[in-house]
């Protein structure tokens, strides 16, 4: 839970998304996979503070499902807070060259891949990074024994495995795994 309403993240999760922030700045974050909005709220105090973009792509809105089980988010909610919320599905042409053209934005981009296809969205995308942006996925372990060991959540949805070909190719680094690997959180920098 963050401010009331229902997260799909383990709650040490904010506390590493704070040490990434007390540590790097971006300018643009761009968000798959909001669920029901908890952590889309903590990006977009981020956005505030920091003067960064912060755009949140999924197929449903979150406020609708969030209604549907007592949650308080709202459309309000993501105005006042600036997030530009796009229902659209990331993989269609038209949207997925819109997350293409916010990634190449000058400004340094964090993009975080938590939707229904974790594994498609942080290899379509993770070729479109500049040197110095961020990659990261939900759900991560490096593989099932490492996830075992190192995780406090219970599912595991992406491991290095599906990623690695795409991380030698783009030349992407681990990033404060220590952080991220105990919330299933991979963290991968451009060179």
């Amino acid at each position: 839970m963050f401010f009331g309403i229902e997260s799909a993240q383990h709650s040490d999760t904010l506390s590493a998304f704070n040490v990434l922030f007390n540590n790097e700045e971006f300018g643009t974050i761009i968000e798959i996979g909001p669920a029901w909005g908890a952590l889309t709220i903590f990006f977009g105090l981020y956005g505030i503070v920091h003067n960064c973009e912060v755009h949140s792509f999924d197929i449903n809105n979150p406020w609708e499902i969030g209604r549907h089980r007592g949650i308080p988010l709202s459309q309000k909610s993501i105005t006042d807070l600036k997030i530009n919320f796009s229902k659209e599905d990331v993989f269609s042409d038209e949207t997925s060259n819109k997350i293409i053209s916010l990634i190449q934005k000058p400004q340094r981009c964090l993009l975080l891949c938590d939707g229904g296809d974790k594994k498609r969205e942080f290899n379509l995308f993770s070729k479109h990074l500049k040197s110095r942006d961020t990659i990261m996925a939900h759900d991560y372990g490096y593989n099932s024994e490492v996830f075992k060991q190192k995780s406090k959540m219970a599912v595991m949805e992406i491991t290095f495995a599906d990623i690695s070909d795409s991380c030698k190719e783009n030349n992407l680094e681990f990033y404060y795994s220590e952080i991220f690997d105990p919330v299933a959180w991979v963290c991968m920098g451009k060179k």
